[in-house]
């Protein structure tokens, strides 16, 4: 099956670009469920740059410590 999903922004092209261009835009994205902290403050400041690495910690819905135990997917149906 392939599913296809398209977007229709009210802005050029190159405004997009520069919006998916910024850490912010991936933060704002992922919000609902990941939390991105830069662990070298600034880091995600400004605009993404190729062959940059980024050191982040990683929080599910920042939650932090550990998460409950989960039953294996058989125990649940």
């Amino acid at each position: 099956m392939l599913a296809r999903i398209s977007t229709a922004f009210d802005c050029t092209a190159e405004q997009l670009w520069a919006e998916i261009s910024r850490p912010a835009s991936l933060r704002f994205v992922a919000a609902p469920l990941l939390h991105f902290e830069p662990l070298v403050a600034g880091d995600l400041d400004g605009e993404w740059v190729v062959g940059e690495t980024y050191a982040v910690r990683l929080s599910l819905c920042r939650i932090k410590g550990s998460l409950p135990r989960v039953p294996p997917l058989d125990k649940l149906v």
